[in-house]
């Protein structure tokens, strides 16, 4: 089964490669060289599984086409997030910086004090950046399941 929910495009074409060489075989064994009605049967089911293949084929173009276009919206989402983070990064530490320089003139505040802030503001930007790793970490999933079908289209 392909992820679209119909049947493989591989598993059809050995399907229909088998079905041709039984007819194949159907003729040579006919006396006169036409075709017997199991013959003539049989290239309208290959008929139909050519259809049917064709069809699935489409199907699985729309679903590719489809995820390369969500994965494009993910990757300029991405892209947004990490620039914002990298922006909210510069900005926190620029703020840190002010914020220290102004607590030891203003307050006198010990140094350990000035450390305890830094270490919590560096959470926050590891926080950042987990969020930012996870969307990645999303947009490669994306772009596994297209080269999973992209595969599947070629078999």
């Amino acid at each position: 089964k392909t992820a679209a929910g119909g049947v493989g495009a591989g598993s059809l074409v050995r399907e229909v490669c088998r079905e041709s060489w039984r007819v194949r075989m159907e003729e040579k064994q006919t006396a006169s060289g036409g075709l017997t009605k199991s013959g003539r049967a049989g290239g309208a089911s290959m008929r139909q599984q050519l259809t049917d293949i064709e069809g699935e084929l489409a199907r699985q173009h729309e679903e590719c086409s489809r995820l390369g276009k969500r994965t494009e919206v993910l990757e300029a989402e991405d892209t947004r997030i990490q620039s914002m983070a990298q922006s909210l990064v510069s900005d926190l530490q620029a703020k840190l910086r002010d914020d220290l320089a102004d607590l030891r003139q203003e307050l006198g505040i010990k140094l350990e004090e000035q450390a305890a802030e830094n270490k919590r503001l560096t959470h926050q930007v590891t926080g950042l950046r987990d969020e930012n790793l996870s969307l990645q970490e999303r947009v490669s999933d994306l772009e596994r399941k297209v080269r999973t079908i992209q595969e599947e289209l070629t078999e």
